[in-house]
């Protein structure tokens, strides 16, 4: 509001940048007097245009990250187990991330891959029930606990498939883990959110599975681990997307016409 104020009195136009969720009345009257508004996802779009925000006044600036640089020092333990396949997900342990689905698929997958191995990459304490369901598994699934970023990077080098399974969800906010794994240059496997969307274009830069589905989710993995040379050229495709079009210079150059 201080700054509509300070905008108004000096005849200056205000530019309003939101991330995520515009959640209350004044963020909304606040977009709505902006002379621009920059949202991070179409989604956000979406629901701005609901709240009568003008079209004309709303870009879309994907977010950015900077290319990450290779791992540094020798990997985690956990990563020492070479040959067998080898599948990861990083994400908060929050139900709505699918990590309980995740794990139901480990039975079906394990019958045809007896030696793949699940990492679970996620900060705080690991909840009780994501804890027993792992347990059928014995030594298959393991808890990373929060790694830091070169043990990122490790997992992210390590990884054949890198799955994000979130379930369906009405979601505003952009997919941030899954860019930084596609920036790594990792092969992303992602339920078919809407925020999964904007960001994988299934079959180019990763693939997608549908949300909510166990089905779904084992047959992508199984056909993955089935055809390993389409593997490598998904991951090249994958950092090619990272660096040219989620680049900081990328989003730099969207800004010249809201400017």
């Amino acid at each position: 509001l201080a700054a509509l104020w300070a905008g108004w009195r000096s005849d200056v136009p205000v530019l309003v940048e939101i991330h995520g969720a515009a959640s209350s009345a004044l963020d909304s009257y606040t977009a709505r007097c902006a002379a621009a508004v920059v949202a991070d996802s179409f989604a956000l779009r979406a629901d701005l245009l609901a709240r009568g925000v003008a079209e004309a006044a709303i870009s879309v600036v994907h977010p950015a990250i900077d290319l990450p640089r290779q791992a540094a020092g020798p990997w985690p333990s956990y990563l020492s187990c070479r040959g067998a396949p080898l599948i990861a997900c990083v994400a908060p342990f929050d139900q709505r991330e699918g990590l309980q689905l995740l794990l139901a698929a480990m039975a079906p997958l394990l019958r045809v891959h007896p030696a793949l191995r699940l990492l679970l990459a996620g900060a705080g304490r690991t909840p009780a029930h994501l804890t027993a369901a792992a347990a059928l598994y014995g030594e298959a699934v393991v808890f990373t606990g929060q790694p830091d970023r070169d043990s990122l990077a490790a997992i992210y080098a390590a990884a054949d498939i890198v799955i994000f399974p979130a379930l369906p969800a009405r979601t505003l906010a952009a997919a941030r883990k899954p860019l930084d794994a596609i920036a790594h240059g990792a092969l992303v496997l992602a339920s078919d959110t809407s925020a999964h969307r904007e960001l994988i274009d299934h079959g180019h830069n990763g693939l997608l599975f549908e949300a909510g589905s166990v089905e779904s989710l084992v047959e992508a993995v199984l056909a993955l681990l089935a055809d390993p040379s389409c593997m490598q050229p998904l991951r090249e495709r994958a950092r090619s997307f990272a660096k040219v079009e989620r680049s900081w210079e990328a989003a730099a150059r969207s800004y010249g016409p809201v400017y």
